[in-house]
């Protein structure tokens, strides 16, 4: 599936958030799957680096970082908006 079938796909079926495209759902798949560290940012101790799909799911309460722990995870929320896509056949 392209990005842009997946967003027309989405969008029909109600589930289309904004930036979040096919690139932030493969993220959250692997969220899901396993916790994934944090990278930090070689100028500060503890400023979180990571690929701009996990700041849209942040923003969207799909997933979550773990400062203590260092990873980030898929909350329930974002579990649930996988399933919702699994049970559309989007992933």
């Amino acid at each position: 599936m392209t990005p842009s079938q997946f967003n027309k796909a989405a969008r029909s079926a109600g589930l289309l958030l904004p930036r979040v495209g096919l690139l932030a759902v493969n993220t959250l798949k692997n969220l899901c799957a396993a916790q994934v560290e944090m990278i930090t940012a070689p100028s500060s101790d503890r400023r979180a680096c990571a690929p701009a799909s996990v700041g849209t799911l942040i923003r969207h309460g799909l997933a979550t970082l773990d400062r203590e722990k260092g990873v980030y995870h898929a909350t329930a929320e974002g579990q649930e908006y996988l399933r919702k896509l699994k049970a559309e056949g989007l992933v």
